[in-house]
C-alpha cells in the first residue's frame, strides 16, 4: 500500500503499528480499523494489505522473547543448501546441438 496516495504518513504509521502489534488480537484490531477508514479512497491497498495479513502478522503466535529471532527462512535455505543448489539443473550448450 504505497503511503503517498491518500493516506500519507499516517496510514504508514497505522500499517506499521498493526503488523508490530504485541498480540494478534490487537493487531486485527488495528486492521479492521484501517479498513473501516480507508476502504473506500484505497480499496487495492487494503485489499492488497488484508490479502497477507495474517501471513504478516504469523511471528506474533511466538513468545516476544523469541520474535527478534524469527526473521525468514532464508537461514534454513542457507542451511540445507536450497532448493535450487539441490536440484541443479544440467546446463545446454547451444553449440553441442547439431
Amino acid at each position: 500500500m504505497a503511503a503517498e496516495e491518500g493516506g500519507g504518513p499516517e496510514l504508514k504509521a497505522r500499517v506499521q503499528a498493526a503488523y508490530q502489534a504485541p498480540s494478534r488480537a490487537i493487531a486485527r484490531e488495528l486492521a479492521a480499523g484501517i479498513v473501516a477508514d480507508y476502504s473506500r479512497e484505497q480499496e487495492r491497498g487494503v485489499a492488497c494489505f488484508m490479502d497477507d495479513f495474517e501471513a504478516c502478522i504469523a511471528h506474533l503466535r511466538f513468545l516476544v522473547t523469541h520474535r527478534r529471532a524469527i526473521r525468514t527462512t532464508n537461514l534454513l535455505e542457507r542451511w540445507s543448501g536450497g532448493a535450487s543448489r539441490s536440484f541443479p539443473m544440467p546446463s545446454v550448450n547451444a553449440r553441442s546441438r547439431k
